[in-house]
């Protein structure tokens, strides 16, 4: 397991992140169950401040998660193995501004997910194979925050998700 991430200050404007994350799991002493697992990420950010009372931010996102397990219908002993390879990406851009002054601030966010989730089972014998799974979300995030005073904040927020 190990991770890498570098932020990168561009000029005082413009704020830049880059990160790659690896993770192993190794269930040698499993007979059945989960066996191996390992998980890669590689993400990207920006921000950038194009007025003193408004930002803008995005990122990118690439998941990829692999994972092996062993299965049985009859007893402790395996007699089917499965295969999960499963890709993510995730890409957001969002948007805040300051309408008034140490009051009031808004925002806008949107974020894309699309996955693809891909089994094989080996029984032994020849079997039709499960199909990919593709998932798609689309998210929409309008919000405001009030402050009240300097420690009580009021946030409202529309969330739309497909």
């Amino acid at each position: 397991t190990g991770s890498v991430q570098l932020d990168l200050t561009a000029s005082a404007l413009i704020n830049i992140g880059l990160s790659i994350a690896h993770s192993r799991d190794d269930y040698s002493d499993s007979i059945l169950g989960l066996t191996e697992s390992q998980e890669t990420s590689y993400n990207v950010d920006a921000s950038v401040i194009l007025a003193a009372v408004t930002t803008i931010h995005g990122f990118a996102a690439r998941n990829i998660i692999k994972s092996e397990q062993a299965g049985s219908q009859v007893s402790s002993t395996p007699d089917w193995f499965a295969s999960n390879d499963d890709t993510i990406n995730t890409f957001g851009i969002g948007a805040k501004h300051q309408l008034i002054e140490d009051k009031l601030d808004v925002g806008a966010d949107y974020v894309v997910t699309r996955s693809t989730g891909k089994v094989s089972v080996n029984t032994g014998t020849p079997a039709a194979g499960f199909p990919d799974l593709n998932s798609d979300l689309d998210s929409l995030k309008l919000y405001a925050d009030y402050r009240l005073q300097d420690n009580m904040t009021v946030h409202a927020a529309y969330w739309y998700e497909h």
